[in-house]
């Protein structure tokens, strides 16, 4: 088996938008900066208008991530800036108003990419998983 990592929008709101990534890896466990959501290809946030996002703040992020992976969401730009890093399980919430905002500098692009990095890698006979879920919210 190769692994397999699966994206999925659970939700596609005029405001809201809600995604899961799941991996299984078990062959390596380093992912080069892939996308993850790209606003761009999202629902309208006006119907009337067709206005598109630009850009995603994130509102929450729920996480389980084996011990021996990180999983990094980045802000997609000329060089890719880290929005947070998640190992373990949890929950961060970054408020009702304020968010964690996309300060990607130069080339930013609106798109959030994942990556991940596994020592000891996986195998056959270990297999890592992770899953993250995000709450995030469109923007202009």
């Amino acid at each position: 088996m190769a692994n397999v990592v699966t994206i999925q929008t659970l939700q596609d709101g005029p405001r809201n938008v809600k995604v899961k990534l799941v991996g299984v890896l078990d062959t390596t466990g380093e992912i080069a900066a892939t996308t993850l959501i790209n606003p761009a290809l999202l629902g309208p946030i006006d119907n009337a208008t067709g206005q598109l996002a630009t850009k995603l703040a994130i509102k929450r992020i729920t996480y389980d991530v084996e011990a021996t992976i990180t999983v990094h969401l980045l802000w997609d730009a000329t060089a890719d800036v880290t929005a947070v890093t998640l190992n373990g399980f949890g929950e961060m919430c970054f408020g009702d108003t304020q968010f964690l905002q996309n300060n990607a500098g130069a080339g930013v692009t609106g798109i959030i990419n994942y990556s991940t990095q596994a020592d000891p890698e996986p195998s056959a006979t270990n297999v890592l998983s992770f899953t993250v879920i995000l709450d995030l919210v469109k923007q202009v």
